[in-house]
């Protein structure tokens, strides 16, 4: 009886190892004819334990247009059993058996296929690279074994045959081998593999001939370049002849601003659009014309601005500076520039970037957005030529999209700005190497048309950008009353008297200010009239700063914390622009797969 306890103690431990599911032997049998088509045969013996193996297992099969399979016949235990099968991308999976559910414990499947066009051609050799068991199987394979039967007259050349058993990438051990059978003496782990090359002598399998077209198949990548980029850069050359040249500049010094343009209006034309002191511009442009009041308030750290309403209804308001009036005395006669106030800042801010866009968009500048549309169909013509690995390469694409925008901002502000050109140049590189590393197989074409496309197209949306005539013709008068505001001395000024000097200096502040030469127009009123007499005629306009002298100074200070207040935040706390911004004061044969169970 201690015997019998015994004997029943031992088959019970041995039974969790008996009944986990998986390949108990997988025997792979190939020959090859000499028309290189491989005739299959692959034995496997699984142990089910209705667990994954419940209906049976399945195969996936590589299978292609070049290397064909064709299913023969599928055996279960010795007798013929049923299969369907389903397309997965480049792999046909084999599916033995059907709805109904095979008895739990041991069964031997006998899977028969054939598949075309096995051997690869060298210029020293021929080979059959043969992966045998497949990477993908999901379960153990206690041993794998493979019988290969080359083509009649062939020799196998015993220097180059080689063997690999591990995971897919990576080499592993070499299988033991004896002639041409290969085999393991240790069980592979799930998606573990056994592959086989065995080369032979040329001209015993005679190589396809090639279609002339498939001769040239691997410059296609190079000529869709080509093609879309010439096409593109020839588009790119007539849009900017039609829509993207500016007029001839006409600049003549003058000593008035344009007619019917307040500092911002001038500011925002001079800029393209873009300003970042817009609002500020527009605040000292109220006090200048009685408006309002600014009071600069010293503290402990820093200064304190506060805004006083003199006259809502002031004369002489241009439309933004109204819009902007109201905004910020709709509530109070008071406002202090600080944290409490942000959203009265920012929302004057949006209110301006809509009126000046309103007021000096159409009739002076012409963006031409619709005209960057072909660089995006270019970006997405290459997407669509390289369909299959789309999945892949989709973060290249956002990273050229947001490339092209970007440049199409930076560029908006660089037409003025060096530093925007710097840090687009940074950024371009940047983008550069990062889409390297996302292209698979580092393809050079492919790399080349897209960064190419989003650069050129990043460029093009900068130039393709003008004014119109009449844009052009203000453009004209801007930069000669700016000149007139560098040297700040004329006619008019010269047979002036000290008062009249002074008003000329606090009338024309303002646009000093929004064409960044304010320090400029400071430094030379100050040794021309007297120093009290200016401070004096300035706090009288509104401008309530230490002394005239210091004008360059106060601005920019007052300019940076009308900025910091103009910009609403985030949630995490950072900020964002709430209106314009920018510029400031300046081929082969191999089985392989895999399977599972179903």
């Amino acid at each position: 009886m201690k015997q019998i306890f015994s004997l029943l103690l031992l088959l019970l431990m041995t039974v969790p190892a008996f009944a986990q599911e998986r390949i108990t032997r997988f025997i792979s049998s190939v020959g090859v004819d000499k028309e290189g088509t491989a005739t299959v045969q692959e034995e496997i013996s699984v142990w089910a334990e209705h667990q994954r193996i419940r209906r049976g297992i399945y195969r996936d099969l590589p299978s292609t247009k070049q290397e064909p399979v064709e299913i023969l016949s599928l055996e279960m235990d010795g007798t013929p059993h049923p299969y369907f099968l389903q397309r997965q991308g480049d792999n046909l999976r084999v599916n033995f058996g059907n709805d109904e559910y095979i008895s739990r414990g041991a069964h031997t499947y006998l899977l028969r296929y054939k598949m075309k066009n096995v051997v690869r051609f060298f210029p020293e050799y021929d080979e059959i690279y043969w992966n045998v068991t497949g990477n993908k199987w999901d379960f153990r394979i206690d041993q794998a074994l493979f019988k290969l039967t080359l083509p009649q007259g062939a020799q196998p050349d015993e220097t180059r045959i080689s063997s690999y058993i591990g995971y897919q990438g990576q080499k592993g051990i070499a299988a033991h081998r004896y002639q041409l059978r290969f085999w393991t003496d240790a069980p592979l782990a799930p998606y573990q593999g056994m592959t086989v090359a065995v080369p032979w002598q040329k001209g015993v399998v005679p190589q396809p001939k090639q279609a002339w077209y498939k001769k040239y198949a691997s410059l296609w990548p190079w000529v869709l370049a080509g093609v879309v980029m010439v096409a593109l850069w020839i588009y790119y050359f007539l849009a900017w002849q039609r829509v993207g040249k500016d007029p001839q500049a006409r600049v003549i010094r003058q000593f008035e601003p344009p007619e019917g343009f307040s500092p911002a209006m001038a500011a925002y034309v001079y800029n393209f659009g873009l300003c970042s002191n817009l609002l500020s511009v527009v605040i000292s442009s109220l006090a200048v014309k009685g408006a309002l009041n600014i009071e600069e308030k010293k503290k402990t750290f820093g200064k304190e601005y506060v805004l006083h309403l003199q006259n809502m209804r002031a004369p002489m308001l241009a439309k933004e500076e109204h819009a902007v009036l109201w905004e910020l005395f709709g509530t109070s006669q008071h406002v202090t520039i600080e944290e409490e106030n942000r959203d009265v800042f920012v929302k004057a801010q949006r209110v301006l970037a809509r009126s000046l866009q309103g007021t000096c968009r159409e009739p002076y500048l012409r963006i031409n957005a619709q005209y960057n549309m072909p660089t995006l169909l270019a970006l997405a013509l290459f997407a669509l030529a390289y369909y299959p690995i789309l999945q892949q390469l989709l973060p290249l694409f956002l990273c050229a999209l947001v490339l092209l925008i970007s440049n199409f901002l930076f560029a908006r502000i660089g037409k003025k700005n060096i530093f925007i050109w710097l840090l687009y140049v940074v950024g371009m590189c940047l983008v550069l190497q990062f889409a390297w590393h996302l292209i698979p197989n580092k393809n050079i074409p492919l790399y080349l048309g897209v960064c190419l496309t989003a650069i050129s197209g990043g460029l093009f949306a900068c130039w393709i950008q003008a004014y119109t005539p009449l844009g052009r013709q203000k453009m004209n008068e801007i930069e000669g009353f700016k000149e007139y505001l560098e040297i700040g001395e004329g006619g008019r000024v010269a047979a002036s008297n000290p008062a009249q000097k002074a008003q000329i200096f606090c009338d024309y502040l303002p646009y000093a200010y929004a064409l960044g030469v304010g320090s400029q127009w400071g430094k030379n009123f100050s040794n021309k009239i007297d120093e009290a007499l200016l401070t004096q005629t300035m706090h009288e306009r509104g401008l309530q700063v230490p002394q005239a002298s210091s004008i360059g100074t106060s601005m920019a200070a007052f300019g940076s914390a009308v900025r910091s207040y103009a910009r609403a935040k985030t949630n995490n706390g950072d900020s964002y622009s709430s209106g314009s911004s920018g510029g400031g004061f300046s081929g082969g044969g191999s089985a392989g797969g895999g399977g599972g169970g179903r």
